[in-house]
């Protein structure tokens, strides 16, 4: 049903005159055409599974608590967060935007599914997170607990507030900070490939930071008693 699952009305894929939706049952999308979860869907659920190829977007803020099956992409929708409390399986992606959020929460080391655009991430997770594409922030980055670039390149437009978490580089992973302000980078463990500081930027470092093919500083960049290293190339168009 295009509709999902409605708490009232008559139009969902359940119609009785008394209905209610357990947050500890696991939830199936499988229309052929474009579906919205609806309103009935908890905001707690257990294993919630995609699959339809014409898409599903979240009709509010869920929290999937066990497993997130993602045989076809999910579109997390214009104000609303996504928290990823337990495993993630599939091959689909997830669709966000500059008003979505996605939250990471739970145990495990988690590879996240592919996303481009995200208002903001939150990680507080007894595991590292994983990027599985490019990501561009809009808003805010908060790492409680540590996120792997895994050789994509995050683009960081708003701030990063000061938590526990790391940004673990290596191999192509690459970093862009192009926001319009300060901006308090967490410590960044292993080798950047690229780093770009944008003309707007205002960046203080928290470690060293080597990289290893281009870095481009047209902002302004304060590394305090650490530094910036590597065999790349160097263009310094800020300060």
């Amino acid at each position: 049903n295009a509709a999902g699952i409605q708490s009232s009305g008559a139009t969902g894929s359940v119609q009785t005159n008394s209905r209610g939706f357990s947050s500890t049952a696991n939830y199936v999308y499988n229309g052929s055409t474009t579906q919205v979860t609806g309103t009935g869907l908890p905001a707690n659920v257990n294993n919630l599974t995609i699959n339809n190829s014409s898409g599903v977007t979240l009709s509010g803020s869920t929290q999937v608590n066990g497993n997130l099956s993602l045989v076809s992409g999910l579109s997390i929708g214009s104000d609303n967060t996504l928290t990823i409390n337990g495993t993630v399986s599939g091959s689909g992606g997830l669709t966000g935007g500059q008003y979505s959020g996605l939250s990471v929460t739970g145990s495990g080391d988690l590879y996240m599914p592919a996303i481009s655009t995200l208002k903001q991430l939150s990680l507080n997770r007894a595991g590292t997170a994983y990027l599985g594409s490019d990501l561009v922030i809009h808003n805010t980055l908060d790492l409680y607990t540590d996120l792997a670039l895994n050789g994509y390149t995050l683009t960081l437009l708003g701030t990063v507030p000061t938590r526990n978490g790391v940004l673990i580089a290596g191999g192509n992973s690459s970093l862009v900070v192009d926001g319009n302000g300060q901006v308090i980078l967490p410590g960044i463990s292993s080798t950047l490939k690229d780093l770009t500081i944008g003309a707007d930027s205002i960046v203080t470092t928290q470690s060293v930071i080597t990289v290893t093919d281009s870095f481009v500083n047209n902002g302004s960049i304060d590394v305090g008693t650490y530094g910036v290293t590597g065999s790349g190339s160097s263009v310094n168009n800020g300060t």
